[in-house]
């Protein structure tokens, strides 16, 4: 057993010495000769040439552990390949990049669209340098390397690479193409256990997100075909839906806000989902302050749909979230309901709520719950 071990690592050990030995010459030979990179053979839909491959393999060994595919500096191998090669080795990945055409999961055969490729990977990489060495980069492309770029993002391991939301701002309508042509393969296939294109855009930039919300609204507007299941990635991951015909107004209208007032609609989407939540909830199943928690709900949303209504009617220029006081909720069921003394019994309900929400009064402040002011 013994000898047999030390016979496997000695075959090992030889196959690891022969290959780091052709690494070394490879190398070697490259910083001799840097202008072999110029002379590589063309790219094709199904070949690249391979001492590109292998310079690609070796910068992967370099920066195993890494969480993201995209690439935007080379710093791993230039000590070892030295600044003319690094600089050759750039531009012959950006070449790559520019000159192969990725497919999109959604163009794939089924039991292809999880896998990704060594020309995707090289691809992204390629890309992701180019946008990180090229000032101005996504307003300098045209719509071809854009496409291309945008194509690209999609196969990134984890979210997106950092150039998409500088490519969406410039090319919105080339970025909107594609990402949307993996929401309604998402939409297509229902299946809510799949994490999927809605659920990287939920923890993505709200410039990518925004992108698709008139397809998204324009889908959810025939109830009888969209995936129900599927409604909780759309609206935050919720565990309930969130009111239809509501999100389909704020989703309708967040494409055409600013950064802090979007802020607000989303705020507005979670909590109108976070109520219906409540109220779909079995009796049996409720908490015992279900009813002081609906009527924070309530307050909540009546101070964001007032604040937000300034805004439609142009009487605030923007409105940022802020979170409101007990002061604030207090005031706006005040109004809606019509309270006007303290005695009153609703006043009085309201009033257990909000000393669960804030902590009970002493001495004119609240103090949190479980403290002894």
């Amino acid at each position: 057993m013994m000898e047999r071990l030390r016979a496997t690592e000695e075959k090992y050990k030889i196959a690891r010495e022969k290959r780091d030995g052709s690494w070394i010459k490879f190398i070697e030979e490259l910083r001799s000769d840097p202008t072999i990179l110029d002379r590589l053979h063309p790219t094709t839909d199904t070949t690249a040439d391979s001492r590109l491959v292998h310079l690609w393999q070796f910068l992967s060994s370099r920066i195993r552990g890494r969480s993201r595919y995209a690439i935007d500096d080379l710093s791993a191998v230039e000590p070892i390949f030295g600044t003319e090669v690094t600089e050759k080795f750039a531009t012959v990945l950006i070449n790559f990049a520019n000159a192969w055409k990725p497919l999109l999961p959604s163009e794939r055969p089924p039991e292809e669209q999880r896998k990704i490729f060594s020309f995707e990977t090289m691809g992204l990489a390629g890309m992701a340098l180019e946008a990180a060495k090229t000032s101005n980069w996504a307003l300098s492309i045209d719509d071809d390397r854009a496409e291309r770029a945008a194509r690209y993002a999609i196969l990134e391991l984890n979210g997106f690479p950092d150039y998409l939301v500088r490519l969406a701002e410039a090319k919105p309508a080339i970025v909107r193409k594609v990402l949307v042509a993996e929401v309604n393969s998402q939409l297509a296939t229902g299946d809510p256990s799949e994490h999927g294109i809605l659920d990287r855009l939920a923890y993505s930039d709200a410039k990518l997100a925004r992108l698709v919300v008139p397809d998204l609204e324009h889908a959810m507007f025939d109830e009888a075909t969209f995936p129900t299941p599927l409604l909780p990635k759309v609206s935050d991951g919720r565990p309930k839906p969130s009111p239809t015909h509501a999100l389909r107004t704020v989703m309708a209208s967040a494409v055409l806000v600013d950064d802090e007032t979007f802020g607000s609609m989303q705020e507005l989407t979670i909590n109108a989902q976070a109520f219906e939540s409540r109220i779909d909830q079995p009796k049996g199943e409720r908490a015992i302050n279900f009813y002081e928690t609906m009527v924070v709900d309530i307050a909540r949303l009546s101070y964001l749909t007032n604040r937000l209504y300034d805004f439609g009617r142009r009487r605030a220029e923007r409105v940022s979230y802020v979170p409101p006081t007990r002061e604030q909720l207090e005031g706006e069921l005040g109004r809606d309901l019509r309270i006007y003394t303290s005695d009153n019994e609703i006043a009085v309900r309201i009033q257990k709520a909000m000393d669960q929400e804030f902590g009970k009064r002493r001495n004119g402040r609240d103090v949190p719950n479980g403290t002894d002011g």
